[in-house]
């Protein structure tokens, strides 16, 4: 598993994004939870074009932790569910009383540093209004631009 990681890094490095996509993904699926196996796969998508592959590796190694991860996740408008590890989008601050979102909205809570999807939130992969209350009762609310990962 490291060795594919070690030669699909240096692939990605020398400018050969193509050929590295392959030992990147042999070494993730090697070590799922290889989180610079996942961060690096990440780029190598984005450089080809493939945003939603790699947004959702980058995800799973801001969820296992990457260093760098998270950040380049806000750069992109993104966070990622702390339960499933999946993206999820930020929204625009709102004033509005009752909003609808869809399974990648992330949804913070305003009492501790949980960040979940909302599928997770309903529990059934379903999209709807979400509910007030997390497990630790604070106040759920969409994550919003201008929040802390």
């Amino acid at each position: 598993m490291d060795a594919q990681f070690l030669l699909g890094a240096s692939l990605l490095e020398s400018g050969d994004v193509k050929a590295s996509i392959a030992p990147l993904t042999r070494c993730v699926e090697l070590a799922p939870d290889h989180s610079d196996g996942h961060n690096t796969l990440a780029m190598a998508l984005g450089r080809l074009g493939r945003t939603g592959e790699a947004e959702v590796h980058l995800a799973h190694a801001a969820y296992l932790k990457h260093p760098q991860a998270p950040e380049t996740l806000r750069g992109m408008g993104l966070g990622y569910c702390r339960r499933c590890g999946d993206p999820v989008e930020r929204e625009e601050p709102s004033d509005a009383d009752l909003r609808l979102h869809g399974p990648r909205v992330g949804m913070e809570c305003l009492s501790c540093p949980t960040v979940l999807c909302v599928s997770c939130v309903l529990g059934n992969g379903a999209s709807g209004v979400a509910p007030t209350r997390p497990v630790c009762g604070g106040t759920l609310r969409a994550l919003r631009t201008d929040s802390e990962l």
